[in-house]
């Protein structure tokens, strides 16, 4: 209770907006490394023939949906409007 006004009454609750969040994300990331190398003789010289390469192929994308929608006057749509029969008396071990 707030100044004789019991707070955690839903019947005393107004509704002022709706918000709806659709998010996919997918994202892709593919990797390929390979190396070769040959070790030479030429001349009495040493070396090393060497090759390499490597492959990357990204793909990284958001489709966000987010309508928000609010109320113009909050009053006209109490959530007394809006009845439900569930009943959870232990909902947060009663806290709520």
């Amino acid at each position: 209770m707030q100044n004789g006004v019991n707070i955690y009454d839903w019947r005393q609750c107004l509704w002022q907006d709706y918000d709806v969040n659709n998010t996919y994300s997918p994202q892709v990331n593919l990797q390929a490394a390979a190396s070769f190398a040959q070790q030479y003789t030429w001349n009495g010289d040493y070396g090393a023939f060497e090759f390499g390469g490597k492959l990357r192929n990204a793909h990284k994308f958001q489709d966000a949906n987010e309508p928000f929608y609010t109320v113009n006057d909050a009053t006209t749509l109490p959530l007394s409007g809006f009845p439900i029969s569930f009943t959870n008396n232990n909902y947060y071990n009663g806290s709520y």
